[in-house]
This record gives C-alpha cells, sequence and structure tokens, in this order.
C-alpha cells in the first residue's frame, strides 16, 4: 500500500493521484446531474420551501438574507421549479460549483434563460446537463474565432491609422465604420467576448471625438449612427437575428422579459423612438421590427404569464422596467 503520508511517492505520482481523484468526483457530480436530468423529464419537481428552509436558531440578519434570496426564487421560478434546475441551484448553494459560466455566449445564454423559467412553455424550462455542455463549447469557439479577427482588426486597420500619424478624414471614417460593424458582429456572441466589444467602444469614441474635432457640424450625424449600431447590439435581439438562433420566434418576448431591467427599458426605449405603440402587427415596420414589441404586446404577455402562475411582484418590476424607457 502506498504510504501518502509518509512521502514515498513523487511529487508527480502526487498529481497523478489527485488527477485521479478530481476526474472520479466529476464523474460522480455528472452522473447526479444526469439523475437530476432524468427526473425533471418525468416531470419531478422540488418547491423552493425544501430548497431554502428557514431554520430557528439563526440571528436576524441571516434571516432577512434567507427569505431575500427565497423570494428573488419564487420571483424568477415561481413555487416548483424541475428538479435538475432544483439540484444545480443546491450545488451552487453548497458551494459545489456554478450553474453557468460567468460570461456566457449565445447558446449558453439562452439555456440559461430558459432554465426552470416560468416565462416559457413547460417544455422548454428542461435544460439537460449535455445542452449546456454543447453549447459551452459551439459558445468558445465561436468566441475563440471572432477573438482572432478582433486582434486582426487592432494590429492591421489600428495600427496602421496610428503609424500614418493623421489619416485622411474617409480612412477614419471607414475604420469608425469597421470598428462598429465589427461590435455588432460581437453582439451575436453575446458575453462571451465582452472585453473586446469593450475595446471596440472605446475605439469608436475615440475616432468620433477626432471625426468631430475635424468636422463640428457632421456630430448629430455621428450620434445618430452610433445609436443604431447600439439598437442593433441589444443582446436579445443582436442573437435573434442570428441564422442560426437559439430563440424560437414564439418565445421572443419570453427571452427580452429574461434579460437584466436595464436591457428592458433600453427595448422601451427603442419602441418609443419607433413610435411601436402607435402602430399594429399588420403595420409594415411591426413586421420589419418583430424582435421589438411594444408595450400592448408586453402587458398581454405578463397577463397571461400571471394567469399560468407567474410572480406577480416580478411582472410588476419587468412592467415598471419597461415604462422607464417610455417616460
Amino acid at each position: 500500500m502506498i504510504n501518502l503520508i509518509a512521502g514515498v511517492i513523487n511529487a508527480e505520482q502526487a498529481e497523478i493521484v489527485v488527477g485521479l481523484i478530481d476526474k472520479e468526483k466529476q464523474a460522480l457530480a455528472d452522473q447526479m446531474l444526469d439523475m437530476a436530468d432524468e427526473a425533471a423529464l418525468k416531470g419531478v419537481t422540488v418547491a423552493i420551501d425544501s430548497i431554502i428552509q428557514i431554520i430557528p436558531d439563526i440571528n436576524e440578519e441571516q434571516r432577512k438574507q434567507l427569505e431575500d434570496y427565497k423570494q428573488r426564487l419564487i420571483d424568477t421560478y415561481g413555487m416548483e421549479i424541475p428538479a435538475n434546475t432544483a439540484h444545480r441551484l443546491s450545488m451552487v448553494m453548497e458551494g459545489n460549483g456554478r450553474m453557468w459560466s460567468e460570461y456566457p455566449g449565445c447558446f449558453e445564454r439562452h439555456l440559461q434563460r430558459r432554465d426552470g423559467n416560468p416565462l416559457f412553455p413547460p417544455e422548454r424550462r428542461i435544460v439537460l446537463r449535455r445542452e449546456i455542455e454543447e453549447a459551452v463549447k459551439k459558445d468558445k469557439l465561436e468566441a475563440d474565432l471572432f477573438k482572432i479577427r478582433h486582434k486582426a482588426f487592432l494590429d492591421t486597420k489600428l495600427v496602421l491609422l496610428n503609424n500614418k500619424k493623421n489619416g485622411s478624414m474617409a480612412e477614419v471614417s471607414d475604420i469608425f465604420r469597421e470598428t462598429l460593424e465589427l461590435a455588432e458582429e460581437g453582439a451575436k456572441f453575446g458575453a462571451s467576448v465582452y472585453s473586446e466589444i469593450a475595446i471596440l467602444d472605446n475605439t469608436t469614441e475615440i475616432l468620433a471625438k477626432s471625426m468631430n474635432q475635424a468636422m463640428p457640424e457632421g456630430a448629430d450625424h455621428l450620434r445618430k449612427i452610433i445609436s443604431i449600431s447600439h439598437l442593433n447590439r441589444i443582446e436579445y435581439s443582436a442573437q435573434y437575428k442570428r441564422p442560426d438562433t437559439p430563440i424560437q420566434k414564439e418565445e421572443l418576448i419570453a427571452t427580452l422579459l429574461s434579460e437584466n431591467l436595464s436591457e428592458i427599458t433600453s427595448v422601451g426605449v427603442m419602441c418609443q423612438k419607433f413610435e411601436l405603440d402607435k402602430l399594429t402587427p399588420d403595420d409594415e415596420l411591426r413586421k420589419q421590427t418583430d424582435y421589438l414589441p411594444n408595450t400592448h404586446d408586453i402587458m398581454t404577455f405578463l397577463e397571461e404569464a400571471i394567469s399560468r402562475g407567474f410572480s406577480k411582484n416580478r411582472a410588476a418590476i419587468i412592467m415598471d422596467a419597461w415604462n422607464k424607457g417610455l417616460a
């Protein structure tokens, strides 16, 4: 028998042993996830009350934190959630891993939106381990390819412009346009390329400032161009317009209302800008901008969701965020 305490094995062998242990632990965790997936597919749900149990002998601050967390879960998932969603939540609470990547790409992000979410139909709320793993791989591949294109852009166009010291206005304008186009392309890949998008945004500001100094009369036009570009980069709509989008047309509003509140407010702003509230679904502009719903669409969807058990409190918060964009 190998005596680990006595240091009989060397460092390399110890590393192998640790690797084997980690591999065995991962296999066990995957097995547990698969069992939870099977239960969810059979319709097994778990009550929020059984996940968050507030015991008597805790102090008031801890009690409040638990009650607040429990309410957030209820607002997000309702009183009952799929067994596999509950298992993933329990893993996070116990410090045994995280449910999602810190910066998910397009495909993982949509699984994250759907997971246990009562805004989606019951069959779309079930998200399996293998789906998440496949999505992460797909997102990583396309993010890596975008990062290569991003680096090539910085290493060629911007370096060339810097080396020329004073490029012509036409050259600066072309690079400005290409910078916006690349940022819009990156929006399709979600948070997985957030740092690259941040660099492009900074570059856009620098180029716009240079162009405004040379041609002050064009400042308003530049602002409009940048505003339209940001409209094209609203994450859920940018991802919906992908040819291979994971977002189904009938779940477009559910997708929007699963975004953060500032994103919902931003779309409310766009609704006002395009005066979509004045149009019917038959109007041509509404047909062209079906990824930008209007207030009637949002209210109708939330009312139907509430009738199916969606949190009235969460619906009110969402509606308030939307209306801020119309203020």
